[in-house]
């Protein structure tokens, strides 16, 4: 595919790219990522040049037409919105069927991935954290603001697609009877959650995604990979899944210590869970988002995570192809890797909110 590509792109370089000079060849380094996922990344380079020139997003499955088109669409939108917005996202290049596989071309975005620091206690620094917390909150609510979209057909879609998410839920992980009143819990509240507006959502808004670099005036960031984007998702759920992922991935290792960043930063009471609940106060303010619907929209935010995940594990395993960390947890647990698609984080989280749910609404 690369060399079909190669020549693709030298036979309409001025097309896409009018104001760079037009390299005699073009070499392409892989980057590690979501090779389980579906997805291979690599960045373009011309004539040994050390900046890269691209980069090219190459979907390997056969089912992606809908993700593809998905990006397409929002990273067309983002295009045409404020520099705010339009300026911290990749510019879409190609996005081109070639030699049967799907290839999307993107500009490059400076910066490096978001980092966290780590106190003695085992949490992140606060004064470091903030900063990177309220850098995020203000972009969040700007896309948020700026995409958001209150529609009776929409609303009605989005409340079917998520009842049965739900239903599909229930039916896969078994619920214990707190479990399955939390359920109902989300469920009572899901049209109301909907009709305060759908908006633009990364899907994937992790720190790896975000790319920060600091000019001598203020510190900027841009944020990439919009593969799991969608045009109309719920606010809050990128801003939930930043703070659930922010320092996880420090605690490589034991299961146990994993889920512990979960619960330290959502139902311990310390310094750092309440800086997170006084931004995800702060933002529901910004978006004028009812506080009262908080604890449903976590719960909700937990199943479509666990249900994603399922569905993205059951892929891979249809493709012979598994996270190490899936393949570790069948072999600890003593279980088959079909029962281990069960029992990934996500369920995880979602029975610790069911038990904790009180410690999580405290402080909010």
């Amino acid at each position: 595919m690369l060399p079909e590509l190669t020549k693709y792109m030298l036979t309409n370089w001025n097309r896409f790219f009018p104001v760079t000079r037009k390299p005699n060849n073009i070499d392409f380094l892989g980057i590690p990522g979501s090779v389980d996922g579906g997805t291979t990344t690599f960045l373009a380079f011309g004539d040994q040049m050390k900046t890269p020139l691209f980069v090219i997003k190459v979907h390997r499955h056969e089912d992606v037409y809908e993700r593809v088109t998905n990006e397409v669409k929002v990273l067309n939108y983002l295009a045409t919105c404020d520099d705010d917005i339009s300026n911290t996202v990749p510019r879409l290049i190609i996005s081109k069927k070639i030699s049967g596989v799907w290839v999307l071309v993107q500009s490059i975005l400076k910066g490096k991935p978001m980092d966290v620091i780590i106190n003695k206690k085992g949490t992140p620094k606060l004064k470091y954290s903030e900063k990177n917390f309220r850098l995020i909150t203000t972009w969040l609510e700007k896309l948020s603001l700026t995409s958001r979209s209150v529609d009776d057909s929409l609303c009605n879609r989005h409340s079917q697609y998520f009842k049965e998410t739900i239903d599909n839920f229930t039916f896969l992980f078994g619920l214990s009877a707190k479990e399955l009143y939390l359920r109902d819990f989300i469920i009572e509240r899901i049209s109301s959650i909907i009709e305060e507006g759908l908006c633009i959502q990364h899907g994937d808004f992790c720190r790896q995604n975000l790319l920060v670099f600091s000019p001598l005036i203020r510190t900027r960031f841009s944020v990439i990979d919009w593969t799991d984007c969608k045009r109309f998702g719920l606010p809050l759920h990128d801003l939930f899944f930043f703070f659930t992922t922010y320092f996880f991935q420090v605690r490589r290792g034991t299961l146990k210590k994993i889920t512990e960043s979960f619960e330290s930063t959502f139902f311990e009471d310390n310094s750092y869970s309440k800086l997170v609940k006084y931004y995800i106060a702060k933002h529901c303010e910004a978006l004028s988002v009812e506080r009262s619907n908080l604890s449903a929209r976590f719960g909700l935010f937990l199943i479509e995570r666990a249900i994603a995940e399922y569905q993205r594990l059951l892929k891979c395993s249809n493709n012979d192809v598994l996270p190490r960390f899936t393949i570790n947890l069948a072999l600890s647990e003593r279980t088959d890797f079909k029962e281990a698609l069960k029992k990934q984080l996500w369920i995880r989280y979602f029975r610790a909110y069911a038990d904790k749910r009180e410690l999580f609404e405290k402080g909010l």
